[in-house]
């Protein structure tokens, strides 16, 4: 019998096509979990971003019912108590400070003792945005 030391071409071949598969396919995994953090992530964060903003709004509503004023000119703002809340640049301001970013619409209306307020994000790369609206009524001077 002939001796049959090593690999033909072919095994090498073979073994080289199957170990090629299985890390494309691993490296398609792992890229995929990376995508999916990526973008839970980035909604996480516009969803904290629309939440603390609306929470500091409704908070001032809730101290200060009475001292609401809402002004169309020469740029359309809401105030409470002094304080002005105004979207500039996709960023919601309160005053000159930045609240939140990544803001694209913010919509309040307020009549007959009532404040509706509509905090929109900007959409994400899959096209998703994050919406939170809240009505508050207005009851009398708070503390």
């Amino acid at each position: 019998m002939k001796n049959e030391k090593g690999l033909t071409l072919v095994e090498v071949l073979a073994t080289f096509t199957i170990l090629s598969v299985f890390v494309l396919l691993i490296s398609s995994i792992h890229l995929f979990g990376v995508k999916q953090y990526h973008n839970q992530a980035t909604e996480a964060q516009l969803q904290s971003n629309v939440r603390l903003a609306m929470k500091s709004i409704t908070k001032d509503l809730r101290t200060y019912p009475n001292r609401v004023t809402i002004e169309n000119e020469p740029e359309k703002q809401f105030i409470v108590n002094g304080s002005t809340y105004r979207i500039e640049n996709n960023q919601l301001k309160k005053d000159n400070t930045i609240l939140a970013s990544h803001i694209s619409a913010f919509t309040y209306h307020y009549i007959n003792n009532k404040v509706q307020i509509e905090i929109q994000s900007v959409p994400t790369e899959n096209g998703e945005q994050v919406s939170l609206s809240t009505t508050i009524y207005l009851r009398g001077e708070g503390g």
